[in-house]
């Protein structure tokens, strides 16, 4: 059993318009406290946010979970189709460029609904033919 609590300060009356220059439009300070309960063992975990969003703790805990679910989503399948976090280019631009190349494979992959994105990857590599058709060509 999971119990969340989201706690929204405003700010934007104390730092009008910024902190330091570093935040342009900071409106609230958040804090989310997620109790779990598992087999009678209780712990608590408290994640701190800031938003440019006025400070409605219901309305920001709501896109706070929003984001996390596609989030957590999307990165699970480019680390266990692509291994994302296996990742070690560190030059320049070499990240955004990688992350760029997956998520454009993924979406090509996905075209193909009749099979599982397993066996897309699969026949991906081995048949030039099925790739070619993914592409477009």
């Amino acid at each position: 059993m999971e119990t969340r609590r989201c706690v929204a300060q405003d700010i934007s009356s104390r730092w009008p318009g910024k902190v330091d220059g570093r935040w342009p439009g900071l409106r609230s300070v958040v804090m989310v406290e997620a109790t779990r309960e598992i087999a009678g063992a209780a712990s608590t975990e408290r994640r701190y946010h800031i938003s440019i969003l006025p400070a409605n703790a219901s309305r920001i805990a709501h896109a706070i979970r929003s984001h996390w679910r596609i989030e957590n989503s999307m990165h699970w399948v480019l680390d266990m189709a692509f291994g994302e976090d296996q990742c070690r280019a560190r030059v320049e631009n070499a990240v955004q460029n990688f992350v760029i190349l997956r998520r454009i494979a993924m979406n090509l992959l996905k075209r193909d609904t009749n099979k599982s994105g397993t066996i897309r990857r699969l026949k991906a590599c081995a048949n030039d033919q099925y790739r070619a058709g993914l592409l477009g060509l």
